[in-house]
């Protein structure tokens, strides 16, 4: 009898261990379906800002922005309620008040593809004389250093800064937008609140 009683509990024990484990996963607003949608809305409305040719390739980056304290939490819920989004950035913020993203062009850059760098115009428009195959192949390499209106007038090559290492573009699950739309989204990482987005 005290046998069965013990499989019963370790049963019950494992049914509640694996139950908590489905929620936090089901919890997990980053990875849900509806969240991939909106953000899909969100990059293709910020890729439309920069450019209406369906031939362009926009090129997209974003930073997360994650609570770390109750204070954060509120912070986060009262920007949610007062942060609009505008031509040039686009913003998520989850439900709960746990992070939130911006997006934006990552105008001036250079990006990697099959040991060619190519630039993005002031806008975030990859400007490439040769088509590009296949989108998910690219990297995010570095960008130009702003230069003075006096350096401009001299006509100074502006110097360009590497990153130390590249970033593969976002691969998202299930059918991707990069192909179809013509849309790059590359990944910068996580700030803290109160911080610049990482490209200026």
């Amino acid at each position: 009898m005290k046998k069965n009683s013990n499989t019963t509990y370790s049963l019950l024990t494992l049914f509640i261990f694996t139950l908590l484990i489905w929620s936090c996963k089901g919890g997990n607003e980053e990875e849900s379906q509806t969240f991939l949608k909106n953000v899909k809305e969100l990059e293709r409305t910020l890729a439309d800002s920069i450019s209406k040719d369906t031939k362009a390739i926009k090129v997209i980056g974003y930073n997360t922005y994650k609570a770390q304290t109750e204070d954060e939490f509120t912070k986060i819920k009262e920007l949610a309620e007062t942060t609009k989004n505008t031509a040039t950035r686009q913003y998520y913020f989850a439900s709960d008040g746990s992070f939130y993203r911006v997006y934006f062009p990552i105008a001036d850059a250079i990006i990697k593809y099959e040991q060619r760098n190519i630039p993005t115009d002031e806008n975030g428009i990859l400007v490439s004389l040769s088509p590009i195959a296949d989108l998910t192949l690219i990297e995010l390499a570095g960008k130009y250093v702003r230069i003075t209106e006096e350096e401009k007038k001299e006509k100074k090559e502006r110097p360009i800064q590497f990153l130390r290492t590249t970033v593969p573009v976002e691969k998202k699950s299930g059918s991707s937008i990069h192909n179809d739309t013509k849309i790059c989204v590359f990944s910068l990482g996580e700030r803290k609140l109160g911080d610049e987005i990482a490209w200026q």
